[in-house]
């Protein structure tokens, strides 16, 4: 399922960049399909890895498209809604970077390690591990739902003030599928986790294929 996805996404990312290669919503669209293809692929050879300090491995791989996915989502938020201005700020640049480059440092740096790892009916699966810090369990999670929310804010007001039909049924349609994936990640990947039941794979991989498609 997760190869799938990958393909799904490159396919997404390429003819979308093709259809208007200098459009900078189109470039920043190209670069979050590239992150959620490594982001699948990734997820595929750690299910089906041999064991378990392999399965860790190819986890630890995926910090980079979980960090900055939400960081790249954000900037297409400010592009799409045509408030790329407020980015000709440097201090802004780095200000959105670092809690993307923050979580990549922590969770690859200090990755999950093979006792995390389950093995299941559809293979290795991470749990939330018992021995990290209270900023280790929760500052990715801040972090991806302020970046969403603040996304999704961008979308919503654009297409409220818009005076284009054609942008108001878009801003609608991105804005409810946002709202629907990060409700699904959430229980999925956050809530259930807290709960000790995580022995499913991760489904916020699928379920952001419901916001692309």
């Amino acid at each position: 399922l997760y190869l799938m996805c990958s393909v799904v996404y490159i396919f997404i990312g390429i003819s979308t960049l093709l259809k208007d290669p200098k459009s900078e919503v189109n470039k920043i669209f190209f670069i979050i399909n590239i992150t959620l293809y490594f982001w699948a692929i990734m997820l595929a050879l750690m299910i089906n890895s041999p064991d378990a300090a392999t399965a860790a491995f190819y986890k630890r791989m995926t910090t980079f498209s979980c960090s900055f996915l939400y960081y790249e989502i954000l900037y297409y938020s400010i592009f799409l809604t045509q408030k790329g201005k407020i980015l000709n700020k440097k201090r802004l640049h780095l200000l959105l970077f670092l809690p993307a480059c923050g979580s990549f440092c922590l969770y690859f740096f200090n990755p999950y390690t093979s006792k995390d790892f389950v093995w299941t009916s559809y293979g290795w699966v991470s749990l939330l591990p018992q021995n990290k810090s209270q900023i280790w369990n929760s500052y990715f999670n801040l972090y991806y739902i302020l970046y969403v929310v603040v996304s999704i804010l961008f979308i919503y007001y654009w297409g409220k003030k818009s005076k284009f039909k054609r942008e108001l049924i878009q801003s609608k349609i991105i804005v409810s599928s946002m709202i629907i994936t990060s409700m699904i990640a959430t229980i999925t990947d956050v809530i259930l986790p807290l709960f000790k039941i995580q022995l499913i794979p991760q489904i916020t991989i699928i379920a952001i294929l419901i916001a692309i498609g």
